[in-house]
Order: C-alpha cells, then structure tokens, then sequence
C-alpha cells in the first residue's frame, strides 16, 4: 500500500511541479503524502466495493478526488496561490482551473496513472507468470506494449519532465534529483516486496477491510474539516458557491453509479499480448531525466513548450470529460436493451 501512496504524490505532485525535492520537506511528508495516499486507497476501494473499476469509471472517481481543490487548496474557487484566476470565474469556480484540475490532472496523473502504473509494476514482479489475476482484467488494454500506450504514457513522462524544470527554475541538479528520489522511493517498496514477499502482490493488495476504509475516509474527513476553515480562510467562497461545489459531488456519484457496475471475476482479459514492465517503466524515466537535462539547457523554449502543454489539458481534459460521461450515460441504455432483446 506504501507503493500506491508514493506513485500518487510522484505523479501528481513531482511531475506537476508543485513539490520539488518533496522528499526533504517535513510538509510532504506530513501533509501532502498522506492526502494523495488517503484519497487513492479511498476512491479506489469505493470503486472495488461498488463494483466501477473500468478505467473510464476510474476517472470519474478521479475527479471526485481532484474535489479536495476546494476545501483543503480553495484553487478551485478563486485559483493558484500566486495568480488571479487564469479565466476569471463563474459562479464562484476559477474556470481554467477546474477544467484542469478536475477533467484532468486529478482524474488522471493522480489517480488512473498511478493505479495503471501500480499495476504494470505488479504484473512485473508476478514470479508465477499466471496471466493478469495481478491486475483488473478490464485495464488490460492499458497495460500491453502497444502505440498507443507508448504515445500516453510518453506523454505524461514528457510532461513531468517540463514542469519539474520550469519550476526548479530551469536548474537541471535540483529537477533531476527530483525525479530520481521520486523514482527511488517508488522502487524501494518494489524491491522490498520481490525480496521478503516472493515478489507477487496484487492490485486486490490494495483492498481495506471495514475497519482501514473507515479510519481512510475519517482522515479524509478530518483533513477538509481542519484545513478549511484554517488554511486560506479569506479564500473560502460564499455558501451558494460551496452548494454549487456539492451539486459537482451528486453529479459526478449520479454518473458512477448510473454506470453498470463491472464484475472483474468475471471479466475476461483481452487477447494475449506483451505486456509492459518495469523495462518500460525504466526506460520512460530515463527519458524522463534526459528530457530535463535538454529543457535545462533550452529555457526559452521550454517555457513555449511548457505553455503549450498546460494548454493541451484543456483540450485533453474537455475531450475526456464529455467522451465519458457520454458512454457513461449510453452504457446502461444499451445495457437495458440489450437485456430486453435478450428476454425475446
């Protein structure tokens, strides 16, 4: 489980920017870890529990998440801590940066690309080679070497390494020492695991008992109410904007659980293919640590990049969103004719 916590806050925080050299700083480690650890075992074991835990799925949890932007950060509302919000705002919501946060960089590179990422790492570390019992049977197509999955994760591994130059100020020792910290607290666990633990572990290894998914959803609950009235008071918004914020909570948990729910037991993994392992993993960060040294050399270009690619999350973002949901609210349609036509 220390795993999954630390892919999180690399992902998320790490090759966001927010956090560099994280690892050194009391904050993280107390405060930052913790939330991003907390909220992914909680929203993933409510997936398991309610049975939504196709990728698609996922990301709506995910966005559920990214919620956490307004009671604990308040950037949903009134936006970064050092900018006015990039779009103005609506309703009390900085536009820009809930089309950020909440269609993409939460629902994504802090929750579906960590659990993906998880997953890959232990399908690797499965001595018995028995198939994909390690993993959720409907990522499977994530988790084969394909284009594709080249094209997304190089993506994201690209965009980390951008946004950790730019800000560590384009100072390549402080961004690379970022990311290789980062990557050796991720193999840390990884090793411990494959040299105590015969090396097998699961994604179910991440399933809490009764017990750990209350004392989870108490530490979440707990955080929003002691950070919101304490941390960024003067940014907390009036009450219809915190009503709006709620009608986004029932909105979204409409969307999971009109959704059909997914029996992975009962899922059948798609055709047999190479998977991708911590080769993959290795050679992505490689790239990774590379890429910062280049955009180190090139700083002028790199913040064009830089803001082409903070860019592209609204477009990624918007895409994601509205192709979701969409599918999300044909699928039980289709399900229900297609049970109809079953029943003649």
């Amino acid at each position: 489980m220390v795993l999954i916590g630390f892919l999180s806050m690399v992902f998320a925080e790490a090759f966001s920017g927010s956090s560099i050299l994280w690892f050194i700083t009391e904050w993280a480690w107390f405060v930052t870890l913790p939330l991003y650890w907390s909220h992914t075992l909680l929203f993933l074991n409510l997936a398991m529990r309610s049975k939504r835990t196709s990728v698609g799925q996922l990301y709506l949890w995910g966005i559920l998440f990214g919620l956490y932007e307004s009671w604990v950060t308040k950037v949903l509302w009134v936006g970064y801590l050092t900018d006015p919000p990039l779009l103005g705002t609506v309703f009390g919501f900085a536009v820009a940066e809930n089309i950020v946060l909440l269609m993409f960089w939460h629902p994504v590179m802090a929750f579906v690309l960590p659990i993906l990422v998880f997953q890959i790492i232990a399908q690797a570390g499965n001595t018995s080679n028995e198939g994909m019992e390690t993993t959720f049977p409907t990522h499977t197509s994530f988790l084969q070497r394909s284009r594709r999955n080249s094209v997304l994760y190089l993506y994201a591994f690209i965009i980390g390494s951008l946004f950790m130059t730019v800000s560590s100020g384009y100072n390549f020792i402080v961004a690379g020492v970022t990311a290789l910290g980062s990557l050796i607290l991720i193999l840390i666990p990884y090793y411990l695991i494959k040299r105590r633990g015969g090396g097998s572990f699961s994604i179910q290894s991440l399933r809490l008992g009764r017990k750990g998914l209350a004392l989870t959803g108490t530490y979440v609950v707990l955080l929003y109410a002691i950070t919101f009235p304490t941390l960024l008071p003067e940014r907390i918004p009036g009450i219809e904007t915190i009503i709006a914020t709620l009608f986004i909570y029932a909105f979204v948990i409409l969307l999971i659980y009109a959704s059909p729910p997914v029996d992975e037991s009962k899922s059948i993994p798609s055709a047999d293919s190479k998977l991708l392992g911590m080769k993959d993993l290795k050679r992505w960060y490689g790239l990774l640590i590379l890429l910062i040294l280049v955009w180190a050399v090139i700083p002028d270009i790199t913040a064009i990049i830089s803001v082409l690619g903070y860019l592209s999350f609204f477009v990624i973002g918007f895409l994601l969103f509205m192709s979701i949901t969409i599918r999300e609210l044909i699928r039980p349609a289709q399900s229900r004719r297609n049970q109809e036509a079953g029943n003649l």
